[in-house]
């Protein structure tokens, strides 16, 4: 497993000069990354890594800033997208998906909520998250919304 950082990125400004630079990301920040695009929650990634989890939070926090996303599933897309979380595509096809859940995984990618997601569907919050998002979840056996763009992206559903 990576190591920690022995200087972890703490402020602002050292992000946007990492940023700017289109260097690499930081070790703590792409293992924050890599884990939990394969659905590691916050305890599991703190263990790994030997962080605490108020740490693996900031990283989260840190992780969105340095892409400029609303959150770690945004994150995860940016990153793929940016050759910065490299995947391997799956031969076989991932499975079908309906019209409702291709567009909430394009959505969940960019990093809309289920509130946003229910004002693009003009249903209510509860209704997407029940009806559109948990289902897919459970179609793609992904175990959080981090996992679901990174198999999205394996399965060829998402670019």
């Amino acid at each position: 497993m990576p190591q920690v950082l022995e200087t972890p990125l703490d402020t602002p400004d050292r992000i946007e000069e990492v940023h700017a630079n289109d260097q690499e990301l930081p070790e703590d920040l792409e293992s924050v990354l890599v884990l939990g695009s394969l659905g590691g929650q916050c305890h599991e990634i703190a263990n790994i890594l030997s962080l605490t989890e108020d740490r693996v939070k900031e990283v989260r926090l840190e992780l969105e800033d340095f892409f400029r996303v609303t959150n770690v599933a945004a994150a995860t897309h940016r990153a793929i997208q940016t050759g910065k979380l490299p995947i391997a595509r799956r031969q076989e096809a991932g499975p079908r998906l309906t019209e409702h859940q291709a567009r909430a995984l394009g959505y969940i990618a960019n990093g809309l909520n289920n509130r946003q997601m229910g004002e693009k569907f003009h249903k209510d919050p509860r209704t997407v998250k029940y009806n559109i998002v948990r289902p897919l979840v459970a179609k793609l056996e992904a175990r959080n919304k981090s996992h679901l763009v990174r198999l999205g992206h394996e399965f060829g559903q998402l670019t």
